[in-house]
């Protein structure tokens, strides 16, 4: 019997040490994590702590001056411009979508023949923050003959909203070659015109 019962403490002795080894091998484990941990915190730590601006580089070239814009002309000399609103009950429907005719006397027989009209359109009500896009646009053209100026709308039965339309007549004498007629900022410019 007492070899028997040495025999039960015996093993459980040998559980007790292998626990015991267990429980050891995992606070060697935990204490190899925790220092682990520590360093990668302390790196980082170092890393940004100790960072520092390099010196700055040099200075690029500056670079070449652009082209000189145009002079614009003393006035408004023999330039006309006039601003036009067009509500939605103005439109007049056509065939092909609807237009609206407004008299503009600036529209001279030499004008026709060898002058500029240039048209734009706005959606914006308020003057102050209008942008003038020029025509043809999309389905918004413009005709002109003598003494009128349409404004056309394609592809729409019905009537548009409200537009304003700005209309720039050039004789030839005050043409400038080159003048991106597109562009309203630059013809406003260049020919002084006022909003």
């Amino acid at each position: 019997m007492s070899g028997c019962l040495w025999h039960k403490f015996g093993i459980r002795a040998r559980e007790q040490i292998n626990f015991t080894t267990l429980n050891l091998n995992a606070m060697k484990n935990l204490k190899k994590i925790a220092r682990i941990t520590t360093l990668c915190l302390m790196g980082t730590f170092f890393l940004f702590s100790c960072a520092e601006d390099g010196r700055d580089g040099r200075d690029g070239f500056d670079g070449f001056d652009g082209r000189d814009g145009f002079d614009g002309r003393d006035g408004a000399a023999n330039i006309q411009a006039n601003t036009y609103f067009v509500g939605i009950g103005d439109w007049n429907t056509t065939s092909f979508g609807a237009e609206v005719n407004v008299s503009n006397p600036a529209i001279t027989a030499d004008v026709v023949a060898t002058g500029v009209v240039q048209a734009w359109f706005s959606l914006d009500a308020n003057p102050n923050a209008r942008r003038w896009i020029a025509l043809p646009y999309y389905d918004f053209s413009y005709s002109y003959i003598q003494g009128f100026t349409t404004f056309e709308h394609y592809d729409n039965p019905g009537s548009p909203d409200d537009l304003w339309y700005k209309v720039v007549v050039i004789p030839q004498a005050s043409k400038i070659e080159g003048l991106d007629l597109q562009d309203y900022e630059a013809v406003s410019k260049v020919y002084g015109l006022e909003d």
